[in-house]
């Protein structure tokens, strides 16, 4: 019997998030983001999202809420680091306009351990005594049957999980060349996964290297080959952050009317990922290579 391949295109990939879904973004502040998964989200208009992510988001979240699509967010935070503040995710904070759960890192990562554990909820004791968890709506206090005060997080299940990670084969087996953070608790935790990968690489492969591989194909629903797709964030083992096109979209996205010019311009204005790649300047990016020696 011959394996079926999961690689699909980028808008075969897009098509699994519908109106209304949870989807969780993998990745770390402006680091192994799939940030061209993000764009064809926002070129495709999907409304009333709820956003996940583990542990923190940046110009992920920044671009779908700027671009309203939107409903509710359960991110600890959203950060451009050293770069500044996330101005969309900020606009929308202090205007109410999208619904922003209360939470932290751990209030998150203890929700989807309690669904990845099979249990009803899962402790958290870092959480007892802080705002967090006076106030999130994800936490419940109980005391123990040993009598102990503890705060407990009702599992979070995403519809959809979209990581990128460096290599991947065409049946999903899939690995991370530097940090992981939480995207395997993401993909464990959710419904169905999609993988963005740098590189297609042979089973055979992953095969002769098998500790290598950090995401095993059974939890992969869908592999999108994208050359560059974390740009403009990093991707460990590949290339660096984009430190001039993240400085240009804050100074744009300081603005409604900035951030609508910066998706005409990087967004709608683009056929396709190949096209944002030309847009951005093929040449640039390849300053932007940075391998981890082998």
């Amino acid at each position: 019997m011959v394996r079926p391949s999961k690689v699909v295109s980028l808008d075969e990939a897009v098509v699994a998030v519908t109106p209304g879904s949870s989807l969780a973004i993998g990745g770390f502040l402006l680091h192994n983001k799939p940030s061209a998964f993000v764009r064809a989200l926002v070129k495709k208009g999907v409304s009333g999202l709820h956003l996940y992510a583990c542990p923190t988001s940046s110009y992920d979240a920044d671009l779908l809420i700027g671009a309203g699509q939107v409903a509710q967010t359960v991110i600890a935070m959203a950060s451009f680091e050293y770069l500044g503040a996330a101005p969309r995710y900020t606009a929308a904070m202090l205007t109410r306009t999208v619904d922003m759960v209360e939470c932290d890192e751990v209030t998150i990562a203890g929700g989807l351990l309690a669904t990845i554990e099979g249990i009803p909820y899962h402790p958290v004791v870092s959480a007892r005594g802080h705002d967090v968890a006076r106030r999130s709506t994800l936490v419940t206090h109980y005391r123990s049957h040993t009598g102990h005060e503890l705060v407990a997080v009702a599992p979070l299940r995403p519809d959809v999980a979209v990581v990128h990670v460096q290599e991947a084969d065409a049946y999903g087996n899939a690995r991370h060349l530097g940090g992981r953070w939480g995207d395997e608790m993401l993909i464990k935790a959710s419904k169905h996964v999609i993988l963005t990968c740098d590189r297609l690489i042979d089973n055979a492969e992953v095969r002769r290297n098998p500790r290598a591989t950090t995401i095993p194909g059974y939890l992969v629903d869908a592999v999108v080959p994208l050359p560059f797709g974390a740009h403009p964030c990093s991707s460990h083992g590949k290339y660096l952050q984009d430190e001039a096109h993240l400085s240009d979209y804050l100074g744009a996205a300081a603005t409604e009317e900035g951030f609508a010019h910066y998706l005409d311009t990087y967004v709608h204005g683009v056929a396709d990922h190949a096209a944002y790649i030309d847009r951005v300047g093929g040449g640039r990016l390849d300053s932007l290579r940075w391998e981890f020696p082998s």
